[in-house]
């Protein structure tokens, strides 16, 4: 919560963050560290919560979530509650199958229209790009 809003602030951009954690436990430490923000820091499974209010950002994370939940969590973020979704995913260059669907291909077959994407190379890892792209709610292609 802290970085997204200094990265933000450096961008002029002003941002109310929100957290969810699965673990109890580290909920809690941050809203020992964060008292600012303790009552937006709340315990769930991102798959599954439902959130109190509308958010206008809601990162997916899809790195997080075993494959076959990917479409899941990207459904949960795109209900009712969440208008916006962001999906990171690594992927290496010299991919091993590039004849394999990449996340953009992915993400369109679960029925989402992609308003944007960026890859950036990995800062450590030379080989290695992160891809994030961006869906924009009402996203869906197809009931």
């Amino acid at each position: 919560m802290e970085t997204m809003v200094r990265w933000c602030a450096a961008k002029r951009i002003r941002i109310e963050p929100y957290g969810l954690d699965i673990v109890p436990e580290l909920a809690a430490l941050a809203r020992s560290r964060l008292p600012q923000w303790s009552e937006r820091i709340f315990v769930g499974n991102a798959l599954t919560w439902m959130a109190p209010i509308r958010f206008d950002f809601v990162p997916t994370n899809l790195e997080y979530v075993p494959p076959h939940r990917g479409r899941d969590l990207v459904e949960t973020a795109d209900a009712g509650h969440r208008c916006r979704g962001r999906a990171p995913h690594r992927r290496r260059h010299g991919n091993a199958d590039p004849s394999g669907p990449g996340l953009d291909d992915i993400v369109r077959g679960w029925g989402f229209s992609i308003a944007g994407a960026v890859d950036r190379p990995h800062r450590i890892r030379v080989n290695e790009v992160h891809h994030v792209l961006w869906i924009d709610a009402p996203a869906r292609t197809m009931a």
